[in-house]
């Protein structure tokens, strides 16, 4: 995940912040030290960093988170050398978004928004103080934190609960163009809380060959009741080997979400199953083995 981080980060992390509780200062060493984050800076933006830090902090120990930040970038943070000329920081985050949105989202982290004008700008950020104000702050919290989002059946008090989980996965990025499916029975589509990701324009479907029909009717009308109902296209492939699907996965670039159930039983009805929602940045750890399987002729042949 990409991090866009104030001033007030920085003081916790080095125990400065007058407000920081213990609870807190481990929860920024654990969102600094996940080596699934990266740190965006830009020259403007330490400028400001410098401006704003608390003066008990000594120029040392800045100057070694500063270090330890640009040091953590990926390669696709590199196109942020030439940002000293932006005047204007709001709209330097609003560039970075649309420069990473292909990539994976930025989370913007912050202890205080002091300028409230800050909360209009339409960017993903989270107020680490308020982590548990609402579900989408504290699935962003834990991502950060942890890499790693659980929910279990108890936590749903009813379907739009549960639905809220995937439609928070799907507001990290501005716009999803794939949904990737790996479910073994793929019969899903008359279960209402996948509805929006099911919307998602371009699917593809990875799912068994075994017991199913010699023409594989059933699978073809499966898809077909998809396709009529969420529109965009589908392309379903096929595997006979019992050993390459099981999972019940699906992908939004490199957010994963994996369930350990069917997905049709995904319900709050269900009191069984558990969402893993995490990121993973070497998605193709997932997706190699995809050319093993076959396409799905429509036409059953």
């Amino acid at each position: 995940m990409n991090l866009v981080i104030d001033h007030t980060f920085i003081e916790n992390l080095l125990k400065y912040h007058p407000t920081s509780s213990a609870i807190n200062s481990d929860s920024t060493i654990r969102i600094f030290t996940n080596k699934k984050n990266n740190f965006l800076i830009t020259r403007r933006y330490l400028e400001i960093l410098k401006e704003k830090i608390s003066t008990d902090i000594s120029h040392d120990a800045f100057q070694q988170i500063i270090t330890f930040m640009i040091d953590r970038k990926n390669d696709t943070s590199k196109d942020l050398n030439e940002s000293d000329k932006i005047e204007d920081v709001i709209s330097e985050f609003k560039r970075l978004r649309n420069l990473f949105e292909k990539e994976e989202p930025i989370l913007f982290v912050f202890y205080h928004i002091e300028n409230p004008e800050e909360k209009l700008v339409n960017l993903p950020y989270i107020n680490i103080l308020d982590k548990s104000s609402n579900f989408h702050a504290n699935l962003l919290f834990e991502l950060a934190e942890n890499g790693v989002f659980k929910i279990n059946y108890f936590h749903a008090n009813n379907d739009q609960d549960i639905e809220f989980i995937f439609t928070s996965a799907l507001s990290l990025f501005k716009k999803i163009s794939k949904l990737t499916i790996y479910e073994r029975d793929c019969d899903f589509h008359n279960n209402p809380i996948l509805a929006n990701l099911l919307k998602i324009k371009n699917k593809e479907i990875y799912t068994r060959a075994w017991d199913r029909s010699g023409s594989y009717s059933d699978l073809i009308t499966e898809i077909k009741c998809i396709q009529s109902k969420f529109g965009g296209s589908i392309i379903t492939y096929l595997t006979k080997d019992r050993s390459s699907i099981h999972e019940r996965r699906l992908l939004l670039r490199n957010i994963v979400i994996d369930s350990d159930h069917n997905l049709s039983s995904i319900t709050a009805r269900n009191k069984s199953w558990t969402l893993t929602v995490y990121i993973e940045q070497e998605i193709e750890k997932y997706t190699d083995k995809n050319s093993t399987f076959f396409k799905l002729q429509m036409n059953g042949k």
